[in-house]
């Protein structure tokens, strides 16, 4: 007999994660119904529960920090260039007129200029400030909060994957953590798929090696709590709180 708590076809979640299809299906000859669950189960890795994410399916996702790492001493000198002349073409091209940067040939360093200078106009002027003249500490966290912002696959890794595992008390961030990250991303990014085995294999180093230079793990992949100024906080929360979520920094202190 039909449970009348239940018009059918029915669905029931079991926990957010979890989900039960029921259809009932009649047997004429015995006049019982015999019932025919479906369990379905969605992927943790597309969705971060309760979070705020930056993910989203319709960008895609692009690698231009291979071209250097964290960048921090590039990036407070070409911060500094910027509070004096206030237009990025003129801080371009006094970065390759004057070499500033000190880059030997004339390509890489027009190359690396735009990657700076890239990561730079994502700031706002309140972070670009604080980057030219806060103490080092908030200087590499500045210059986190940069290449998260351009970088759209940073920012997912940093909230899906580190950021949530330091909110489980689970603080070794390994290898094997980041790939499944990038293999699951690959149903949603196409371009991912690609990419050559040695492009995989810079990337995922880069990755690493920013990750340690912004004291978010050390060299031991141990993630570390990151402890922000209250100037970097509200600097980062009068732009976009949920960004906060690109350290990590537990609950009471995104807000989120």
């Amino acid at each position: 007999m039909y449970n009348s708590q239940f018009s059918y076809p029915t669905k029931i979640s079991i926990t957010p994660s979890v989900t039960i299809d029921i259809t009932p299906d009649m047997n004429s000859e015995t006049g019982f119904c015999n019932f025919h669950p479906n369990i379905t189960l969605k992927n943790s890795q597309k969705t971060t529960e309760n979070r705020t994410s930056m993910a989203d399916s319709t960008y895609i996702y692009t690698f231009g920090f291979t071209t250097g790492s964290l960048m921090i001493k590039e990036c407070v000198k070409t911060s500094e260039l910027y509070l004096k002349k206030g237009k990025w073409n003129s801080v371009r091209e006094s970065l390759n007129t004057h070499n500033i940067l000190q880059i030997r040939t004339l390509s890489s360093r027009k190359r690396l200029t735009s990657e700076v200078i890239g990561r730079l106009k994502k700031l706002t002027s309140a972070q670009l400030e604080l980057f030219a003249k806060g103490n080092f500490a908030e200087q590499k966290a500045i210059a986190w909060l940069a290449v998260c912002k351009k970088y759209n696959f940073l920012a997912d890794f940093a909230q899906e994957v580190v950021r949530e595992k330091f909110l489980k008390l689970d603080y070794n961030l390994t290898k094997d953590d980041y790939r499944i990250f990038f293999n699951a991303k690959i149903e949603w990014h196409e371009e991912l798929e690609s990419l050559k085995k040695s492009t995989k294999q810079k990337i995922e180093q880069q990755v690493f090696k920013m990750l340690k230079e912004a004291d978010i793990i050390d060299s031991k992949g141990t993630i570390m709590q990151a402890f922000l100024t209250q100037t970097v906080i509200d600097a980062i929360k009068d732009d976009n709180k949920s960004l906060l979520s690109i350290f990590p920094v537990f609950d009471n202190i995104t807000g989120i």
